[in-house]
């Protein structure tokens, strides 16, 4: 574990894929935004849109999630939390990994990237469902692979550094599928944006430990109050390929 919470309880998930676009009031693209990145022994910053550095998913945090509602449940893992046919539904995974995303400049994040969440189930009111198997279109049982995304660093009020992340195109961050004999339906598609927060984001550091921060606003099926979906779990974001050990963090000019 790189770095521990303390009391982060029953959040949800989504998907993670990477936007710009002014988020009037609470946040707003920032002017001067950009990642920052520490050369090593030189000790000479650098920015993404210099470096064009790649991201990768290092560690899924150690969670219990109230062991999952008192049932033990004491793994890595993320989880989406929503409501379908009045049924709280949880889509757990082990793993996530990025997609062909990088940081750029002025704070993006590479359009068109993906996340690949695998090790998924489905549990419907705690219960596991073998009928309800998750998986993306084309993907391996318990494997979802979001939609094309982009991404940017964004300020929200009291200077707070975000990570917002939408889809390329449309509404739809991924769809999920189950299978023709599941009992709450054969697939359904989470929606919306994602803001990912780190208390941390704009401290030169190797690891960033992120997690479902303010301003989120998901759903599955239709945006009303029973199908509001939420990220829980976090994990450990770092600089991957010819950049990995370096540290980097969320500029504000």
């Amino acid at each position: 574990m790189i770095r521990s919470r303390v009391g982060l309880k029953a959040l949800g998930f989504c998907a993670l894929v990477l936007g710009l676009t002014a988020f009037a009031g609470a946040a707003q693209a920032e002017t001067g935004a950009a990642w920052l990145i520490l050369l090593g022994n030189k000790q000479e910053k650098k920015t993404a849109g210099e470096l064009l550095a790649s991201i990768g998913v290092k560690e899924v945090e150690n969670y219990t999630f109230e062991d999952l509602e008192s049932k033990n449940l004491t793994t890595q893992v993320v989880i989406l939390l929503t409501k379908i046919l009045t049924k709280k539904v949880y889509i757990i995974c082990t793993n996530v990994a990025l997609l062909g995303v990088g940081l750029e400049a002025n704070g993006g994040i590479t359009e068109g990237g993906k996340v690949q969440f695998s090790g998924c189930e489905t549990r419907i009111d705690l219960m596991t469902q073998a009928a309800c198997q998750p998986k993306s279109a084309g993907a391996a049982a318990g494997t979802i692979v979001t939609n094309e995304g982009k991404g940017l660093l964004v300020l929200h009020t009291g200077g707070v550094g975000l990570i917002r992340i939408e889809p390329k195109v449309g509404e739809t961050l991924a769809t999920i599928e189950l299978g023709a004999a599941c009992s709450i339906g054969e697939s359904f598609p989470v929606s919306g944006k994602l803001f990912l927060k780190d208390t941390f984001l704009t401290i030169l550091d190797v690891n960033h430990l992120v997690e479902q921060g303010p301003l989120t606003d998901l759903w599955v099926l239709n945006k009303n109050a029973e199908h509001t979906t939420t990220l829980d779990g976090a994990v450990v974001l770092a600089l991957s390929g010819a950049h990995t050990g370096l540290q980097w963090a969320g500029f504000r000019g």
